[in-house]
């Protein structure tokens, strides 16, 4: 499964936890919360399948402060990336689909690790 191969490739990762997994012949839907090394947390979820893919990755420092939330909730039709979008505290960068491995890798280059 590629999303634990992606877990267990990650520096950065001290634990995780699925909390659910499921998939089927076209599809699948994960939900994990994933820990880290500097005591933040990532909340996450996807649902794909042949026509659909919904995600949001929501990373949280230890006093559970937003770090940031990549998602494509499509409720800021603004942006030229629409529905595809970035969350980092009040500001709302446009932001290219993204997946749970370049997450990782996101949160590994950060290097407070």
């Amino acid at each position: 499964m590629d999303i634990l191969k992606s877990l267990e490739e990650c520096s950065a990762v001290s634990s995780y936890e699925i909390d659910q997994y499921r998939s089927w012949a076209n599809g699948r839907y994960y939900k994990l919360v994933v820990s880290f090394r500097d005591n933040s947390t990532l909340f996450a979820r996807e649902y794909v399948d042949q026509t659909e893919r919904c995600y949001s990755f929501h990373w949280q420092d230890e006093n559970k402060n937003l770090l940031r939330r990549w998602d494509n909730a499509p409720h800021h039709p603004n942006l030229d990336t629409h529905p595809h979008h970035c969350h980092r505290g009040e500001k709302l960068p446009e932001s290219a689909p993204t997946n749970l491995k370049e997450v990782l890798a996101f949160i590994e280059a950060r290097g407070k690790h």
